[in-house]
């Protein structure tokens, strides 16, 4: 029992770790691709509002 108990706590901190980077990637991607997005669509709603006010 002795033996197995270091391999599975490492292996629990490897997978926490890997874990922890990958939500941190996957946070990261998600911010990357709605920020643009966002910034795209309030410049469209500045545009609108611009075109309107032409009328």
């Amino acid at each position: 029992m002795w033996s197995t108990s270091p391999i599975q706590q490492c292996h629990a901190f490897i997978t926490y770790e890997g874990f922890r980077k990958f939500h941190f990637f996957l946070v990261l991607v998600t911010l990357q691709t709605r920020e643009p997005s966002k910034r795209a669509y309030t410049r469209d709603q500045n545009k609108q509002d611009h075109d309107v006010k032409l009328l």
